[in-house]
């Protein structure tokens, strides 16, 4: 029942003429602007900011998106190229028509301070362009409460579209969302998608082998990963944080002597074997080097089939303890990229060598 109040009282229509200036830099802008037809033109005012020194926006573009959470100062040019149509979305009054539905105003408060630390954290120099490139940050530092809003919608969809012996899945999947481990998105075509947050460890040493974690151990799950060292961010965690928590948890004797010198963003979608729901997986990777190894290894001797057996310096980290009872433990090795591809050739459809090559570290 809100969003004709938004649409009447909120939303100012500009029609531009070419040449026309929406705004320039220094102005506080009463909200953020959408183009809806024609083009504008931003020009970054900022010396250094070459990523974003002219632009052309076309349709569906927001510009100061942040405009709508915080008081803003516009650091650049935009004016209409061609004739141009424009939606202005005014904070106040939004605020003001939010302000009766306590739910919403309580997510658009939160979503709007965590975007804020996002951007601030992230962005060296500012401009008035790309905060959709923070979305993802900014949900993941949402408080639990709030960021459950997100996903009821998709969860209603699961309970009312799967069949009964789903239910333990669906179950599952609430109780992951409860931990602050994923979100439901529910798309245009009403179809869900989960999303989850990972960081992984690029950790390198001096002779060129890297760290993977060959298997897991899980409450009696054993099963083959291939993959470099990672973990699921938690609600409230940067990916900073996370990474501090898998360096403690499983390298803690290595943790004085990684340098980490830099790290990429990327995402990939795949179903989820444990659900059935597509899953969009954001990851970030920290690439770190070590120059000093401390962690007691032992060669893992795994038989080739025929050929020349691999031998790998190895080792496990628990949770608790090394013992078969820990409830966590996950199987690493320090090898080659030419390694990993025949260990993935070798043994990637054989879950059943995992407990066998743990039980062996574990002597």
């Amino acid at each position: 029942p809100w969003l004709p109040d938004v649409f009447h009282y909120a939303v100012k229509f500009l029609s531009l003429s070419p040449g026309e200036t929406i705004f320039s830099p220094g102005m506080n802008v009463e909200g953020p602007y959408l183009i809806v037809a024609g083009t504008a033109r931003y020009i970054c005012s900022a010396s250094d900011h070459t990523s974003h020194a002219e632009v052309e926006m076309k349709k569906s573009t927001w510009v100061c998106e942040v405009a709508i959470y915080a008081e803003w100062i516009t650091h650049g040019h935009l004016d209409a190229d061609l004739e141009c149509e424009v939606l202005m979305v005014s904070s106040n009054e939004l605020h003001s028509i939010t302000a009766e539905y306590p739910r919403i105003a309580a997510f658009v408060h939160d979503y709007g301070v965590r975007l804020q630390e996002a951007v601030r954290e992230e962005e060296a120099v500012l401009s008035d362009l790309a905060f959709g490139k923070y979305h993802d940050a900014a949900v993941f530092r949402m408080r639990n409460s709030t960021r459950m809003l997100l996903s009821e919608p998709a969860l209603s969809v699961l309970y009312e579209t799967s069949s009964v012996w789903r239910r333990k899945e669906i179950y599952g999947l609430k109780t992951e969302l409860q931990q602050g481990k994923c979100d439901l998105i529910l798309d245009e075509k009403r179809e869900v998608k989960r999303h989850v947050y990972v960081v992984a460890l690029h950790l390198e040493r001096p002779d060129s082998k890297h760290l993977v974690c060959l298997a897991q151990f899980r409450s009696g799950d054993t099963k083959l990963t291939f993959e470099l060292p990672g973990v699921k961010m938690v609600f409230g965690e940067t990916a900073t944080r996370a990474m501090e928590r898998l360096i403690r948890r499983d390298l803690g004797r290595m943790e004085s002597q990684i340098q980490v010198s830099r790290l990429e963003h990327s995402d990939h979608q795949s179903p989820s074997r444990r659900y059935g729901v597509p899953t969009r997986y954001v990851r970030t990777v920290f690439y770190a080097q070590i120059e000093e190894e401390r962690y007691c290894t032992r060669p893992l001797q795994l038989c080739a089939h025929g050929e020349e057996d691999l031998v790998f310096s190895s080792f496990v980290a628990a949770s608790s303890q090394h013992s078969a009872e820990s409830e966590e433990l996950n199987l690493y090795a320090w090898m080659l990229p030419g390694s990993l591809d025949t260990c993935l050739k070798l043994w990637g459809s054989n879950p059943s060598v995992a407990g066998q090559w743990t039980s062996v570290c574990l002597e």
